[in-house]
């Protein structure tokens, strides 16, 4: 089947490529954040770090419009730089 089919199937249409796209690059900030967090001086630290981001994630999951999307990556990508800082500044 196609994706188009499914998509019709599950009630929904298949995310365009903008959406898919966008997709990609907050999969990758989350897995920026989760390497970074490896850099944190203990366990709890790093279990913190890892939740906190997990849970920034989930609470926009129903973002839809790419415009608020490249928004929250722009946050997200500051908070990182910011995580980097100070994770650089304790070491």
């Amino acid at each position: 089947m196609s994706g188009r089919m499914l998509g019709s199937i599950r009630g929904s249409a298949p995310p365009s490529l903008k959406h898919f796209v966008l997709r990609s690059q907050v999969l990758s900030l989350y897995r920026q954040t989760l390497r970074l967090s490896r850099r944190c001086s203990t366990l709890d630290q790093r279990k913190d770090t890892c939740a906190h981001a997990r849970q920034q994630i989930e609470a926009m999951r129903g973002a839809q419009e790419p415009h608020h999307i490249k928004l929250l990556l722009s946050e997200g990508r500051n908070q990182l730089k910011s995580l980097e800082t100070m994770l650089n500044l304790t070491q």
